[in-house]
C-alpha cells in the first residue's frame, strides 16, 4: 500500500493527499489576501497540474529508437516486446559459436589450465553462462566469463578466485570485443572438461539464447542506447 510523504497517512500518494490540497487553497486565499507572499505548496500544485495536461510518452521508444510514441507506455510497448524477440534469436545464434569454442577447448568446471602469462595453474570452478551472450558484442554487461583459482593457492589454503574472459571465435569477429576476450595463446588447457559434464551444467534456456539479458532491457538501460 502507498504512503503519503506530505501527512504520512497509508492509501494515497503526495499528489491526491486531501491534506495538503486543503493547505494549498488555504494559501492561495493567504495569497490573494495579500497575506502571503509565496507558497511552495501553491508552486508545487501548479506543476502538479502541468504535468496532468501533459501527453506521456514510451520512455523505451524515446530512448532505444528515437521516436515519440503516446498510443502506449513502456509496460506494454510492442516495439520492446519485438526487440526482446529479435536479440533472443541472435544470441541463440551467438552462443551456437560460443558453446563450440568452450567445448573445443573444454572450458568448463574441474578443468585445469595454465596461464604462463599471469597465474599459472589453475582450475575453473564456475562458468557464469549469464555473461555468455551476444550483449558482449554490444560492450555490455561482464566479459568475465569464468571464475578460475589458482592450484598455488589452493594449496596454501588462500583459494584467490580470478575472473577470465571467454576465447576469440570468428563467427562473429566483427561485433564480438577482441580486446576483452582471451587471449588463448598463453594459456594452455591441461584437463579439458568434458563435454558431457560442460552440457550438464548449461541453464535451463541458455541454449535458446532466453537468459542473461534482464539487464539489457531494464528502463536504467534505455538511457545508454
Amino acid at each position: 500500500m502507498s504512503r503519503c510523504s506530505y501527512c504520512h497517512g497509508r492509501g494515497h500518494n503526495r499528489v491526491g493527499c486531501p491534506d495538503r490540497k486543503l493547505e494549498v487553497e488555504r494559501h492561495r486565499q493567504e495569497m490573494a489576501a495579500g497575506e502571503r507572499g509565496w507558497s511552495s505548496l501553491v508552486e508545487e500544485e501548479e506543476k502538479y497540474q502541468k504535468r496532468k495536461g501533459r501527453a506521456r510518452k514510451c520512455s523505451y521508444c524515446y530512448n532505444r529508437h528515437g521516436l515519440v510514441e503516446h498510443d502506449h507506455n513502456r509496460r506494454n510497448c510492442p516495439r520492446l516486446a519485438e526487440d526482446k524477440a529479435k536479440l533472443a534469436s541472435e544470441n541463440k545464434e551467438w552462443r551456437e559459436q560460443a558453446l563450440k569454442v568452450i567445448k573445443q577447448y573444454g572450458l568448463g568446471v574441474g578443468a585445469i589450465i595454465n596461464d604462463e602469462s599471469c597465474y599459472g595453474q589453475c582450475v575453473i570452478t564456475a562458468v557464469h553462462w549469464n555473461n555468455i551472450s551476444c550483449t558482449m558484442n554490444r560492450y555490455y554487461g561482464s566479459h568475465i566469463c569464468f571464475t578460475i583459482t589458482s592450484l598455488e593457492s589452493m594449496a596454501k589454503g588462500h583459494n584467490r578466485d580470478r575472473g577470465m574472459a571467454l576465447p576469440r571465435f570468428d563467427g562473429y569477429k566483427s561485433h564480438y570485443n577482441t580486446y576483452q576476450a582471451l587471449n588463448m595463446g598463453s594459456v594452455k588447457v591441461i584437463v579439458p572438461a568434458s563435454e558431457r559434464f560442460i552440457d550438464a551444467d548449461i541453464p535451463k534456456g541458455w541454449v535458446e539464447g532466453e537468459t542473461g539479458l534482464d539487464m539489457f532491457f531494464t528502463a536504467e538501460s534505455d538511457k545508454w542506447y
